[in-house]
């Protein structure tokens, strides 16, 4: 994972407890559970140029490419639930990189 899933999962319970769609106590059993998932992260400046060039040709999110650029430094594959970034790449040249949510479960 690159490293700044842990920033981006905080933001999303952060919100979630804002909206009242979570408890604080709720988030912080989830950040807690999330911490401890045997994950490997890889620092997000080795990913950084090869994401932002892939993110400005697709006139996509930044973030979503970090995925993207450390799929394909791994040699692996992008799990996603974001079906505007799922349908940019399924039919193109990075479709074998990318999978939605829904097929693995």
């Amino acid at each position: 994972m690159p490293a700044f899933i842990q920033l981006e999962a905080g933001s999303v319970l952060a919100k979630k407890i804002r909206r009242n769609e979570l408890t604080k106590e709720e988030g912080d059993v989830i950040l807690k559970e999330f911490r401890q998932l045997p994950l490997q992260y890889h620092p997000d400046e080795r990913l950084f140029h090869a994401g932002y060039a892939l993110a400005l040709a697709n006139h996509q999110c930044l973030y979503d490419w970090l995925y993207l650029a450390l799929a394909k430094t791994i040699d692996g594959a992008v799990i996603t639930a974001d079906s505007k970034f799922f349908k940019t790449l399924s039919n193109g040249p990075y479709g074998p990189r990318i999978i939605w949510i829904e097929d693995i479960v």
